[in-house]
């Protein structure tokens, strides 16, 4: 009978510490906004808001961003990199926490070597910040065939709001499709522009189930879809997935 009560008491145990699990980190916002400017040149804009909610997070999942670009062709322009502590502290980055490197991935490839990463070095971390990090890439006219992109939705941890953003200059069609879910953008035209705006609240994280394929890797897929010759026929693509 004490057995039967004892492993009774430990699964009642388990019940409440899983339920008082949560994800690592959340991304109270991101949002990704891309601009074809009428010279031909392309921005990229993005800014994530992330809570960190275990030492795990910061200690070996989030505790440095990474931005990959080309600066031959690329400008890159940090806008805002901050730490907000649990007391309503504000950590500026210094300046000796972006670092540019070369991509791990062009280290063996000569004709990649003038790629560069930057390496956004978060600081003041501790459980229950909040990282804030906004950035733009400016492209030049005619390094990219065209304004294209492939948005997987998910991320490794949730995500309650998430807005991707489309401007073109008006007359020119934009080409998009959403994969595996429901939904369409807002558009907004004025004289000079056509803005489309795409959002999606509360989108779950990805599996984390050991031998899936990775969401990310899936999207590739999509890409050399985008980089069929229609891609040239209807000049600007743009497709979102979720998977």
């Amino acid at each position: 009978m004490k057995s039967f009560i004892l492993i009774l008491s430990i699964l009642f145990s388990f019940n409440l510490v899983a339920q008082e699990i949560k994800s690592d980190a959340v991304y109270e916002k991101i949002i990704k906004e891309y601009t074809l400017n009428e010279d031909g040149s392309i921005e990229f804009h993005y800014y994530k808001k992330l809570k960190l909610n275990t030492h795990y997070s910061f200690n070996r999942r989030y505790g440095e961003t990474f931005i990959v670009y080309n600066p031959e062709f690329q400008t890159l322009k940090i806008n805002l990199a901050q730490t907000t502590q649990n007391n309503g502290n504000v950590v500026k980055t210094p300046e000796n926490a972006f670092n540019e490197v070369l991509p791990r991935f062009a280290a063996n490839a000569p004709f990649y070597n003038g790629l560069r990463e930057m390496v956004v070095t978060h600081t003041g971390l501790e459980v229950g910040v909040t990282i804030e990090l906004d950035y733009t890439i400016t492209s030049k006219p005619g390094f990219l065939p065209g304004l294209m992109a492939d948005e997987v939705l998910t991320e490794s941890s949730p995500i309650s709001s998430k807005v991707i953003i489309v401007n073109v200059a008006q007359g020119v069609k934009l080409n998009y499709k959403v994969l595996n879910i429901r939904t369409g953008p807002e558009i907004v035209k004025n004289k000079k522009h056509s803005t489309y705006t795409f959002t999606f609240n509360g989108i779950a994280e990805n599996s984390h189930e050991a031998f899936q394929p990775l969401a990310k890797s899936s999207s590739a897929l999509s890409i050399l879809d985008l980089a069929s010759p229609d891609l040239f026929k209807s000049r600007f693509q743009f497709r979102l997935c979720l998977f």
